[in-house]
């Protein structure tokens, strides 16, 4: 199942219009705060107050940690990904 979000269904947009290739798009989701509050937080709290919540900066370092590599990969072999992904 694919997750619908807004930036995804921008890119399918662009892709059908013929701005983007969709089959070169690579999602890194990370997760950094809570689907609830907690205790003595409301819900705009732990909807806004999200960096308060202790996994915001460790996500973010995974994000980076897991993309990087990838990112690099393909500008350092840019002739193979020039295309599309590579079959290989």
């Amino acid at each position: 199942m694919r997750r619908k979000t807004g930036p995804h269904e921008a890119l399918l947009r662009a892709s059908r219009a013929v701005r983007v290739d969709i089959n070169r798009l690579a999602v890194v989701r990370a997760g950094s705060d809570f689907d609830r509050p907690y205790p003595g937080y409301s819900e705009v709290d732990n909807l806004l107050k999200y960096a308060d919540q202790g996994g915001f900066v460790p996500a973010l370092e995974n994000l980076y940690r897991a993309g990087n590599p990838l990112v690099q990969a393909i500008l350092g072999n840019w002739k193979a990904w020039e295309q599309g992904v590579p079959q290989n």
